[in-house]
């Protein structure tokens, strides 16, 4: 804290009126609602934030081959605000609240960048901090291929062999030797002549005698033939045991009752493609969180805001606190806004009241309505006291 300050920005909690006293005139370029997302800030100055500078990277940090990454959103691409008004889950800096302020839904990114005074650079550093903690969303008209981002993080990179080998040129081929002709076989030494074969005389052999031909049996009436041999006796085989019939149900028990499902031999049915997709989306439905009001009611404050429409934007934000879980603390933050960017103590004094009246024993919430009832009287003494006096 220093002498001067017209807040505790830890607890939020006025601790000199006198700034406010000395400066009773709102200023000129205000924004209840970057004042309420932004930290609490000890002095009531209220010029836009510069940009957080960049530093020089550490040693290891900027170390190998930088990386190329899309930028976060396409020049005509429209960023929409999806954050809720829980500040505590998730808190912005001074410059983050600057920048979300000023996206209403309707604004494309050269034209967010053109009301921000910020390079496209800066912007796009800006927007994929805010998407990347789920604060915005990127509304996609059109794709601009040729912007890109650079990043100190190597790629992943999956090196492919060649599918042909590289073939040696001429240069790098060894020198050709002169053909020679082929050697000539060496000559054989002349076979020797075979030796003559010995031969006998052939030996005179008695002719073989005449086989007597076939004896053909011969049937009379009343012979018969006997068999070559006699023929085996057959085993005899047994009877098979009797077959128990045992009585089945009665025929109506068998209409009434359902045949079990038999297994299909081929597996489980299989199910089409849509079928699949339809499963999908529904448990995608399933798992998504109920949809916040507040976001709603806080990207309309912003674009009424942006329309001139300060009054309505405080009425609209005063009915998203309160459907927040904390509510408190938001109807202090607003009271504050209200305070340092446009001197309304009417409205912020309701503020805190209500404040109160949920947590009737906090100590900085009756503080701070005692101070802002004390700078009301104060102010509207000097507006109404005649000149001269």
């Amino acid at each position: 804290m220093h002498p001067g300050d017209f807040l505790c920005p830890t607890c939020e909690l006025i601790v000199d009126g006198r700034p406010v006293e000395e400066n009773p005139e709102a200023p000129k370029v205000a924004s209840v609602i970057r004042a309420m997302l932004a930290p609490p800030e000890s002095s009531l100055i209220t010029k836009p934030p510069a940009p957080p500078p960049a530093g020089i990277a550490r040693i290891g940090e900027s170390e190998g081959p930088t990386r190329v990454f899309n930028f976060a959103a396409g020049s005509k691409d429209v960023p929409t605000v999806v954050m809720g008004l829980d500040l505590r889950a998730q808190p912005l800096s001074s410059f983050e609240a600057y920048v979300v302020s000023l996206i209403d839904g309707r604004v494309n990114v050269t034209e967010l960048g053109l009301a921000a005074g910020l390079s496209s650079v800066e912007l796009q550093s800006v927007l994929h901090t805010l998407l990347a903690r789920e604060v915005i969303a990127i509304l996609e008209l059109t794709t601009d291929p040729n912007m890109v981002l650079a990043s100190p993080e190597p790629p992943e990179e999956h090196a492919l062999p060649p599918l042909v080998p590289a073939l040696p040129t001429l240069d790098e081929l060894p020198p050709l030797e002169p053909a020679l002709p082929p050697p000539e076989p060496p000559a054989k030494a002349p076979a020797a002549a075979p030796a003559p074969a010995r031969t006998r005389a052939p030996v005179a052999r008695p002719p073989a005698a005449p086989k007597a031909p076939a004896q053909i049996p011969v049937l009379t009436p009343g012979s018969a033939m006997k068999p070559a041999s006699p023929l085996a006796p057959l085993r005899p085989v047994p009877a098979a045991p009797p077959v128990p019939i045992q009585p089945g149900p009665p025929l109506r028990e068998r209409v009434a009752a359902k045949p079990e499902p038999r297994p299909s031999p081929v597996g489980p049915e299989r199910r089409s493609a849509s079928e699949e997709l339809a499963e999908l989306l529904r448990q995608k439905r399933q798992a998504q969180r109920p949809v916040d009001s507040s976001v709603l009611l806080l990207q309309k404050a912003i674009a009424l805001e942006r329309d001139g429409k300060v009054e309505e934007a405080i009425t609209v934000l005063e009915l998203g606190i309160g459907r927040c879980a904390n509510p408190a603390m938001l109807y202090n933050r607003l009271a504050l806004a209200l305070v340092k960017e446009r001197r309304d103590f009417v409205r912020a004094e309701a503020m805190m009241r209500k404040a109160l009246k949920l947590e009737p024993g906090n100590e900085v919430f009756t503080q701070n309505l005692m101070r802002i009832v004390m700078l009301s009287g104060s102010i509207s003494g000097k507006k109404t006291k005649p000149k001269g006096k």
